[in-house]
């Protein structure tokens, strides 16, 4: 299961976030800090980073962005934020964010854009097929 970290200081968002990746197949792992982020990002590998911007010390996501970009450049960063702004915006990804959206947060684009960076692999159930089966019909295609 791809692992992804999700730094957020909103603990009713956080948990409802965590929940909805859980429920997809994600491994998740919920911190609320600056701090706490940079500790679990350099004790565990991850697929895909989500952070608000604004988190509760003097530094905020911009900061992680770009400490995350020098130190594990290959892990891409969501930045998510209720203030969102065309300069913050820029900010974000001039500072390396992968993508970013504003809250609250479409669930149905949030999973495009981390499908976009993570890809789960899908079981199937293994089919035998009969290669003497043929599809006929009138159509000149067929």
């Amino acid at each position: 299961m791809p692992f992804i970290l999700l730094v957020e200081d909103d603990p009713v968002f956080s948990g409802a976030l965590k929940k909805w990746l859980t429920q997809r197949n994600y491994t998740v792992t919920s911190v609320s800090s600056l701090k706490a982020a940079k500790d679990s990002i350099s004790q565990q590998a991850y697929d895909l980073i989500i952070t608000d911007l604004r988190l509760p010390s003097e530094e905020d996501g911009i900061v992680l962005i770009g400490w995350s970009k020098t130190y594990y450049p290959d892990i891409p960063v969501i930045m998510i934020t209720h203030y969102a702004d065309h300069q913050t915006a820029v900010k974000a990804i001039k500072s390396g964010a992968s993508d970013y959206l504003a809250k609250p947060v479409n669930l149905h684009i949030l999973e495009e854009i981390i499908l976009k960076y993570i890809r789960i692999p899908v079981r199937t159930k293994k089919v035998h097929s009969d290669p003497h089966r043929y599809i006929t019909g009138k159509h000149p295609l067929m």
